[in-house]
């Protein structure tokens, strides 16, 4: 990634929401929630065609990888994504 990038400040913003809304909800289902539906307001600036997932679920595995393995390359990111059972990413 470029030097000039947002990715990493962004990640690590949205790794420090999750901890936050975590240590203030008592139902993780609740912080689940809340943090998709902040996700969902980010705009796909992407072309439509070539699309296969939705920004929300590329955002969200992006989010859940970096709070578990604190990886911040896209290729730990798309590792941990691979190797993570059904159950994980449901």
């Amino acid at each position: 990634m470029p030097v000039s990038s947002p990715i990493p400040p962004a990640v690590g913003q949205l790794a420090d929401l999750a901890l936050w809304e975590t240590e203030l909800a008592t139902d993780p289902a609740v912080v689940e929630s809340e943090l998709v539906s902040r996700l969902r307001q980010v705009p796909d600036l992407r072309a439509k065609r070539g699309r296969r997932h939705a920004l929300v679920v590329i955002l969200a595995l992006t989010a859940c990888a970096t709070l578990v393995i604190g990886g911040d390359s896209i290729a730990a990111i798309w590792q941990w994504a691979a190797r993570a059972p059904q159950a994980k990413l449901a």
